[in-house]
């Protein structure tokens, strides 16, 4: 039997899941560095869940006000490697004397590893993104029967926001708000859709980039070779 789920208007506020990885196959080392679907679509008042679902890969749930993940880590992220966050203020790696240590060692940005408000986030007080600043769950593990969730209640204007982990690049989502009465999945049908997405990487993906990931290629460069090794990876 084929039940019809019907496109979900904004008549009465939502809460959809966002996923964040999934488990591997059993005895596989695999993390899955994406949020499950790519793309959400809200209506302003809708919630999100962003559910934690691996094997202790950690990551961070942040929406920041930005439709172009990419340039977002640029201006606010730097290049990569250790970073002033006088100038990138969501910086991964920054000098411990930059950030009140006494030494030169590297440590991670605490404005990464915290939460960007730690008195909400959970389901009865979510945190609110109104689309002009950052809303970040901080580092979280995946743990196994004891998954965090970061709650977040979506009040920005109509257009395309982001999603994102700010430890791993690449490993990001647009969250479209849309205007009243536009119709949408529900949240049954993007759970559907999730299930459906996790299903092919585990079943696929992970294969592919597993092989990548012992790919070797050697290359005669003058008197040198050049050894290419693939990291594996979406």
């Amino acid at each position: 039997m084929t039940i019809a789920i019907q496109p979900a208007t904004a008549a009465v506020a939502q809460t959809f899941r966002l996923q964040l990885d999934a488990r591997p196959p059993v005895g596989e080392p695999w993390s899955f560095l994406r949020f499950f679907p790519r793309t959400l679509k809200v209506h302003q008042g809708d919630t999100v869940n962003a559910a934690w679902d691996g094997v202790g890969t950690p990551h961070t749930a942040t929406l920041v006000p930005s439709d172009n993940a990419n340039a977002w880590r640029a201006t606010n992220q730097g290049p990569g490697g250790p970073q002033d966050p006088s100038l990138f203020p969501w910086a991964l790696q920054v000098p411990d004397v930059t950030v009140g240590g006494d030494d030169n060692q590297i440590d991670v940005d605490p404005a990464v590893a915290r939460p960007s408000d730690p008195t909400c986030g959970t389901s009865g007080n979510p945190c609110t993104f109104d689309g002009t600043g950052v809303v970040s769950s901080g580092l979280q593990f995946s743990t196994p029967g004891s998954e965090p969730h970061f709650w977040t209640n979506v009040t920005a204007p109509v257009g395309t926001y982001t999603f994102l982990c700010l430890l791993h690049p690449g490993m990001q989502a647009s969250l479209k708000v849309v205007a009243g009465g536009t119709s949408i999945p529900p949240p049954a049908a993007v759970n559907a859709k999730v299930k459906h997405q996790v299903h092919v990487a585990r079943t696929s993906d992970g294969s592919v980039a597993d092989d990548l990931a012992q790919t070797v290629k050697r290359t005669p460069v003058g008197g040198n070779t050049r050894v290419t090794i693939w990291a594996g990876g979406f």
